[in-house]
C-alpha cells in the first residue's frame, strides 16, 4: 500500500493528505490557476485522479442543491453514458473542527457516483469497451472566502461488475484533512 501524508496545494495555502505517488499534472500539461490536478501514473489503481477546484460560491444556500449545480458541471465533462448516485451525505466533520480548518460558517456535503462511461474510446459501439469509473465529490462551502471548493476523486475499476466504490478511502482522507492554511489565496482582507 502506498503511503499518504499531508501535502501542499495551490503553492502550500491549502493543505490535505494523498499518497504520495500522485503526479501534479501541472508538470505535464498546463492546468487553470483555480485547479490543482494529481493523477496516479503508476501502480494501482492506475489512472486515478483527484481535482481541486477552487469555485467562486454558486449562490444556492442549500448545500443539497449547490452539491448538484457542481455535479452537473463536472458530468458535462466527463459524458457518461449513465450513472447511479450510491451515497449522498452532510460529511460529518466536527463544526469546530470543520470552522478551524475552513472558516466559520463552513459546511462540507458529498456523494458518490458509479458511471458507465467510453469516453475517450469515441466510435466504440462494444459494451466491452465500456469503463466503470466511481466519481466521489465533495463540496467544501467557505462562506469566509465566498468560495466553493470542489474535490474530486475518479477511479477508473476493472471490472464492470465491481461494487466496492474505489477511491473511497483517498477521497476520505484528502476531504477529512482539507484545510487552508493561507486565506491570502482567495485575496486581501479574506
Amino acid at each position: 500500500m502506498v503511503e499518504s501524508k499531508p501535502q501542499p496545494l495551490f503553492g502550500g495555502c491549502i493543505g490535505c493528505v494523498f499518497p504520495v505517488d500522485m503526479v501534479d499534472v501541472s508538470t505535464l500539461r498546463q492546468v487553470p490557476d483555480h485547479q490543482e490536478v494529481r493523477v496516479r501514473v503508476e501502480g494501482e489503481p492506475l489512472r486515478q485522479t483527484m481535482i481541486v477546484d477552487l469555485l467562486e460560491m454558486v449562490s444556492e444556500p442549500d448545500m443539497d442543491k449547490a452539491l448538484t449545480h457542481h455535479l452537473k458541471d463536472l458530468m458535462l465533462s466527463l459524458e457518461p453514458e449513465q450513472g447511479q448516485e450510491l451515497s449522498r451525505q452532510l460529511v460529518p466533520i466536527p463544526k469546530q473542527v470543520c470552522e478551524a480548518r475552513l472558516g466559520k460558517g463552513s459546511r462540507v456535503m458529498s456523494c458518490t457516483h458509479r458511471l458507465k462511461t467510453t469516453r475517450g474510446r469515441k466510435g466504440t459501439t462494444d459494451e466491452s469497451e465500456a469503463e466503470i469509473v466511481y466519481l466521489h465529490l465533495a463540496l467544501l462551502r467557505v462562506p469566509r472566502a465566498t468560495s466553493d471548493i470542489v474535490v474530486s476523486v475518479t477511479t477508473p475499476v476493472a471490472k464492470v461488475n465491481d461494487t466496492v466504490p474505489e477511491g473511497q478511502d483517498l477521497f476520505r482522507a484528502a476531504v477529512g484533512t482539507f484545510a487552508i492554511l493561507d486565506w491570502g489565496l482567495f485575496g486581501e482582507g479574506v
